[in-house]
């Protein structure tokens, strides 16, 4: 398993591609927003030599309209509440086939 910071620096030189940004460009959405980061902090981010904090990852994360929960693959509660509301559906049709066979049977 990778760790944090390996994943936050393959997704964010991925998005930033994907976005077209420039890491300039990034440093700029950056410091508009703030926060004080220089290019080199975001060469150095992406290849996963700089260590950065929560809330350093959460703000570059939602220049991309992200959040730490997409990016590692945290459920969301109603995520969560789907896969349940899905998995109880797949019993009760289950349920109902092996009581129709069941049924077909006795008759």
């Amino acid at each position: 398993m990778n760790a944090p910071q390996e994943v936050f620096a393959a997704w964010l030189k991925a998005e930033r591609k994907r976005a077209g940004m420039s890491q300039d460009k990034l440093v700029t959405a950056l410091q508009h927003g703030g926060h004080k980061i220089r290019q080199t902090q975001i060469s150095r981010i992406e290849r996963g030599g700089r260590p950065l904090s929560l809330n350093e990852a959460g703000i570059i994360a939602a220049v991309f309209g992200a959040t730490l929960g997409d990016i590692f693959g945290a459920a969301t509660p109603d995520a969560e509440m789907r896969a349940l509301a899905s998995r109880r559906t797949a019993v009760l049709y289950e349920l109902k086939a092996t009581i129709a066979a069941e049924l077909a049977v006795t008759s």
